[in-house]
Formats: C-alpha cells, structure tokens, sequence
C-alpha cells in the first residue's frame, strides 16, 4: 500500500471508522495525546490517517502493520486427561491437561477460520477412535482429512460448500523423494547467500497447491547462532481450500507470544514454551498461510530424548531469517516424478548410478515368505564406520517401495544387512524380507513386483552421540523390475484338515505364571523356509505374541533330525482381533519330502493332513 492507495481511501473513511481508530483494537488514541498535535483539524485528520493505517492493518499483504495474535487464531479450549507430552515436573504423572487450539487457516474474521473451526468441533464430537466404516468410499481429494464415517464425507463437503472451499486433494506420489523434488522444481528452501546450509529436504505436494516441507537447517557458527542440526517443517497452505492443520498449546498459559519481521519482510507470530521442545511459528502470505514446526531443543540420539539446551528468542528469529518464505513450486512433467533419468531400463539387475552400483542377486519366494537380497557397491574413498574394531555400514535407505502390480506395500516388510563374504570394505549385502499377509500379495511363479530405493545413505554419530551427519549419501534412485527366480519353491504342507483347538496362554495366574488353555487354529502350514499359522483369539484373551514364543515348534524329518524355528511376526487379521496370523523362520530351506511331522514345546505332534 503507497501513499497514492492511501490518498484513495481517505476519500471514503466514515466517522465510525474513525471512531474505531480513535478507540477501537488498534487504537491510537494515547499516540495522539502524547503528541503535540494542536487544533480540531490536526486532529480530524491525524485520525483519518490512523483510520486508513487501521484499514491496511487488516487487510493481507499490505505490509508490516499487518500484525496476527495468538487470539486471532484460536478456535478451542479445552482439557484432556493424559500424561504431559514432555517432562514439566519430577513425577510427570497423568492429570488434567489444560489445552488451547489454534489453526494455521487463518484469522478469526476469514471464512477459512470459520471452515476450520466448524470441521473442527464436528470432528472432536464425532470422534470414535477412527472406527473405519469397511463400505465407506470418499474421494482420494478427502484423503487428507482423514474421514471414516460417511457422516464425516458429508459434513465436510457441507462445509466446503457453505464457505465456498476446495479439497486439499489427493497427495502427488512419487518414486522417492527425488522425483517429488524435480517434479516441482525445488532444490532448497533458503534464501541465497543466508549462513545456513540445507539438509534432508524432502516434500508432500497435493494437487491443490498445499504442500509442507520438511528439512534440518544447519546455521553457521557466529553471533550467537544455534550450532546444532534443526529439524523444521513448514506447510504452505493456499487460501481457496479447507485446512484442517491445528497447533495444540498445552499449557497455554506457559507459552510466550512475540512478533517477528524477518530481514526479508515476512511477519510472523511466533509461539514458545520453554517446557517444550518445539516452537511455532505463522505468517499470512496473503494468497497463503505458512505455518512452521521448528526443533528448539538438541536432540541426544542415545536414548531420542532431548537436552536441557535451547534455543532462545533470537536463534529462532536467525533461523526464520535464512528461510525464503516466497516458495511456490510449479509442477512439471509427471515424467520426472519416477526419480529415474530419461532411458532408465528397470529390467537390468545390475545398475550403476554415480559410481555407486546396486545389484539385485536374487528374488525368492517359497509361496509365504519373500527374500530379496541386493549387492552394494560404494565408490572408492568413501569412508565405512568402525566400531569395537570391525568394519561396519550402518546402510539405511530413505525409502523403499515394494509392490505386487497394484497391491498395497506389505507392511510386514523387514530389511538388514549383512557381510557379502569378499572382504572388501566398500560392499556389503543388504536383505529385504516379507510375508504374505494380504491376497493381493502374490508370492506365485511369475507374479510382477517391482522394487524401488531411494536416497542410500550411511550415518554415524560424533563422540558424545548427540549429533549425527552422513558419510555418504546419494539420493539417486533405483528401480527394478522383476519375477521371483526360477530356484524358488511353491511346495507347502498343511498340517491341520479342519480348525483344531491346541495350547495357547490364556493369561496369566496369581503367582505371576502363565496361565495355559487352548486357542482356535485354523491352519498350521509349513513352506520350504516358512511356516504360518492362522488362529482366532477368543474373545481377544489370548496372548499370541506369548503363544508363539513358548510353542517353540520344530520340524522334525524323516532321519529323525529336526530343525528350529524362530518366531518372525505376528499381527492381526481383523480390526476386533479376535483372528491373527503368526510366521516363523527356519533355520535352513527343506525339502518337504523330508519332512516327518512337527512338533510343539508341550509334545504335540502334528503329521501332515491327508
């Protein structure tokens, strides 16, 4: 706003807005007394002015005067009975907890605040533990918002409706983080030549232009600085959609208030609480509310506790400082969100990228459990942890995508490394392991999966544990194409030909012993390096994580030698519990012609059925 826009509304100021300027929320009226500003005419238009300052005051984008409270803001109170998210006091027992609920929408005198705090009341009241309706069908531009009741579905398009809103949409999914980044065209979120650098970037974009950023920003030493790794997210939120985004305040009272203008202008609000490890942080855009999550308190990586240090007032305002709050990616050619380079062939087994190779050795399946094992080549000079002596990765992967054609990603998944036996420091072996646990998840002969990895990296530690930074890291991305191989083994032995009742703990006796009954088993089969058992747990008492560790089955073979089992993972198979799912590992493959009968710890035996 110039002097030319504030002529322009001096020409249509009421005596009421002046009124309001003189004794309203924005009040200049002590000014005006403490100035030696004489007659009626210096004062009619010394308050034409304020009225004007009073106008732009409110209005988004027309610079500093424009100025948001924690009030603004606020859209409930409330208390909760619950123990204190961090530790205020030496019992840190469970109490009443005061709280107060803001929203990152807006302020109170927008339809976006009036959206958000009628969504958010309807939620609070309806709230039943996320009681999933199995039939319920929204679409994926709801995903955000979490819905699962059709009463919810309808109250939230009643809303987008009534205040004239958009869906925040349904989140841009890529082939690692990468693929996100160049998709939009982002490479950092600091302004140019600021002493910080950038670490972990990585992005949620959704299609209507909402997106959050989360990244460590590292501030160079010098005045008085905060020296350690900070982790910030930062959420963009564009003004024509329904934002559902809260800042809970427990404690209200504890927090501090404060306004800050950034070296490039912004103004923010900035909450904080000195008994919290967080702080928050807003600011209105004008064509969007950013809203900020930053770490205030040095993380010790021992335990994931955090320290007693903290930043104070001015690192947090020399962090906002570095930040380009102008960010507004555009999204480019869908192409680019594989992560991959033009020409990538996925089939290859072998792919190096960089200097650094990652090859797929092998891909098995005995029909329950798939293994995967991959070859890792790091460049030479790269440096490998030691510890206690021995050589050692650490190997971590940002990401890992593995999917059966359009099967959900088994959630049952599990990876470690390993020693690939050549002696070099700079391979290793890393292995991917799974389940079957859902039907869509085909461990047959020429099933189609597709494996997908992103940014590899190494992390160690410094000499007090308290902060960590990267050997290496590559955020290139691999993808492979692939069948199980041919040496895979779709044999399998079925040990029970109708439910059976067998032991099971049923819960536990006076002295503290396990108390033993029996248990539903639907099936017991056994795989060439598997076995699963399907069981229903009556009436959800049974303990199957106990069950299957005191059970301790062993296939025994025909020559009379036998081979353990090692309990892998059990879950459930429905949202009552009352059926689950248990898998164990053999010590080595078998052949299932080998095999005699199974036994269990109490002396069951079981032979195969039929």
């Amino acid at each position: 706003m110039n002097g030319k826009d504030l002529f322009g509304a001096m020409q249509h100021i009421e005596d009421k807005q002046i009124e309001q300027a003189e004794y309203g929320e924005f009040s200049v009226r002590n000014f005006y007394r403490s100035q030696d500003i004489g007659g009626p005419g210096s004062r009619r238009r010394f308050l034409l002015v304020a009225a004007v300052i009073t106008l732009a005051s409110v209005l988004v984008g027309c610079g500093v005067l424009y100025v948001l409270h924690r009030q603004q803001l606020r859209i409930a109170d409330r208390e909760i009975y619950d123990m204190p998210w961090v530790k205020l006091s030496e019992e840190n027992e469970m109490g009443t907890i005061p709280q107060q609920v803001l929203t990152t929408s807006g302020p109170e005198d927008s339809k976006r605040y009036q959206a958000a705090k009628e969504w958010n009341e309807f939620a609070v009241s309806h709230a039943r533990d996320y009681d999933l309706e199995e039939t319920l069908l929204f679409p994926a531009e709801y995903e955000h918002y979490e819905v699962y009741s059709q009463e919810m579905v309808d109250k939230l398009e009643e809303i987008l409706d009534k205040y004239d809103l958009r869906p925040i949409g349904a989140r841009v999914v890529a082939q690692g983080q990468k693929g996100i980044l160049d998709y939009l065209g982002l490479e950092t979120v600091l302004r140019p030549g600021v002493p910080a650098k950038l670490n972990d970037l990585s992005v949620d974009y959704y299609e209507s232009g909402y997106f959050t950023v989360f990244c460590n920003i590292q501030m160079e030493a010098g005045e008085d600085r905060w020296p350690y790794d900070t982790y910030v997210t930062c959420t963009f939120s564009c003004k024509e959609v329904l934002d559902d985004g809260v800042l809970i305040l427990d404690y209200p009272g504890t927090w501090e208030e404060w306004n800050h203008t950034t070296s490039s202008g912004e103004n923010f609000l900035i909450l904080y609480s000195p008994e919290y490890w967080e702080c928050y942080a807003i600011y209105d855009r004008g064509d969007a509310m950013v809203s900020l999550t930053i770490q205030t308190a040095k993380t010790i990586y021992t335990d994931n506790q955090y320290s007693q240090n903290q930043m104070n007032r001015r690192q947090v305002e020399q962090l906002l400082d570095v930040i380009d709050f102008t960010l507004d990616p555009v999204p480019g050619d869908p192409a680019l969100l594989s992560g991959l380079p033009e020409g990538y062939d996925s089939t290859q087994r072998s792919q190096t990228i960089d200097g650094y190779t990652v090859e797929l050795k092998s891909a098995v399946s005995d029909g329950n459990k798939g293994k995967i094992v991959l070859g890792i080549t790091i460049p030479d000079g790269k440096p490998v942890s030691e510890e206690n002596g021995k050589k050692y990765w650490g190997l971590g992967f940002g990401e890992e995508f593995l999917q059966c054609a359009d099967a959900p990603y088994p959630s049952n998944l599990s990876a470690h490394e390993q020693d690939d036996g050549d002696g070099l420091d700079n391979t290793l072996e890393y292995v991917i392991e799974w389940s079957q646990q859902e039907p869509e998840e085909n461990m047959e002969a020429g099933a189609q999966w597709t494996l997908t990895l992103g940014q590899m990296y190494q992390q160690t530690y410094n000499n007090t544990l308290e902060q960590h930074e990267y050997l290496w890291k590559t955020d290139t991305v691999w993808k492979f194409d692939f069948t199980f191989d041919p040496g895979s083994n779709y044999q399998s032995l079925e040990f029970l030909s109708a439910p059976a009742e067998l032991p099971a703990i049923v819960g536990e006796t006076a002295d503290g012993s396990d108390d033993w009954g029996t248990a539903t088993v639907r099936s017991i089969t056994l795989y060439t390096n598997s076995l699963r058992i399907l069981m229903d747990e009556p009436l959800g008492e049974v303990n199957f994580f106990s069950w299957r560790e005191k059970v301790d089955p062993q296939v025994v073979l025909k020559d009379g030698s036998s081979i353990p089992l090692h309990p892998d993972r059990g879950y459930a198979l429905d949202q009552s519990n009352t059926s689950c799912q248990e898998d164990w590992n053999l010590e080595r493959s078998v052949s299932l012609d080998e095999v005699e009968h199974l036994l269990l710890i109490d002396g069951t035996v079981l032979y195969p059925a039929g």
